[in-house]
């Protein structure tokens, strides 16, 4: 397995512990940011504009809802004037593109998560407001694409709220053509977000902040909650530390 490190069936060898801001500060380290990627033709504002109207072109007289499962959750680009919790069935959280930049570097690389097909993911839709939805979706997309490629894994997608279902636009869903993607073990996965940090930050406070903000809502992903622990593990082990002196973080709550 090309995980290094823990692996999975030594786990229960070694006390249960959780990410925490203490372990979480540990990764953390000034990292310069780098500028534009050679050999990328990036976006325009005007190209942004044009993307905006004819994302916005499909949605017919229908709202703009926005499928938010990781940062979006807790750090989100735009303004709504509605959420809901939402249920993607078919689509799961993956940890599966590699960067070399935000939160990674070019010599510790990191990882950023996406949506792959099968299984469900529990997270939250946003409305935006029909009078400036034009205006917030370019934020959007000025967060989360650069070039073209990008914009193949920007998609619509079914969810399932108390109220209904809802027709809502996700991000990074599928990224197979990305020459970012990657498909590595859970391990190899923990092993990355447990070293990885750039300009943006560390992979393991972006693991942290997504398990919280689901917890915060009342929901949990299991595939999440083990990479938490691996990922605590890992630096544990990096940084030599006694395991019956850290502060655990409580427990968070499935639905």
């Amino acid at each position: 397995m090309a995980g290094q490190g823990l692996m999975m069936s030594d786990r229960s060898t070694v006390p249960k512990v959780r990410l925490s801001p203490e372990l979480v500060a540990l990764c953390e380290r000034p990292v310069p940011r780098l500028g534009p990627e050679p050999g990328l033709v990036y976006y325009t504002p005007e190209d942004f504009q044009v993307i905006a109207e004819r994302l916005l072109a499909e949605t017919g007289d229908g709202p703009l809802w926005i499928f938010a499962y990781g940062s979006l959750l807790w750090r989100p680009s735009f303004a709504a004037v509605e959420s809901r919790l939402a249920t993607a069935e078919g689509w799961r959280r993956d940890f599966c593109m590699e960067i070399r930049r935000w939160r990674g570097s070019p010599d510790c690389p990191g990882l950023m998560m996406g949506l792959r097909k099968g299984g469900s993911c529990a997270g939250a839709v946003f409305r935006i407001d029909e009078a400036d939805r034009v205006a917030e979706l370019v934020k959007l997309l000025r967060r989360e694409t650069d070039v073209e490629e990008d914009l193949q894994s920007v998609r619509w997608i079914e969810t399932n709220t108390s109220e209904g279902k809802v027709r809502a636009l996700a991000c990074w869903a599928e990224p197979t053509m990305s020459g970012m993607f990657v498909e590595k073990p859970i391990e190899e996965q923990a092993r990355m977000l447990a070293r990885a940090c750039g300009s943006g930050g560390s992979g393991a406070y972006y693991l942290h902040q997504t398990v919280t903000s689901l917890a915060g809502l009342g929901l949990a992903d299991a595939y999440l909650e083990t990479l938490d622990e691996l990922v605590a593990q890992q630096i544990i082990e990096l940084k030599g530390l006694p395991v019956t002196e850290l502060k655990q973080p409580e427990e968070s709550i499935s639905v």
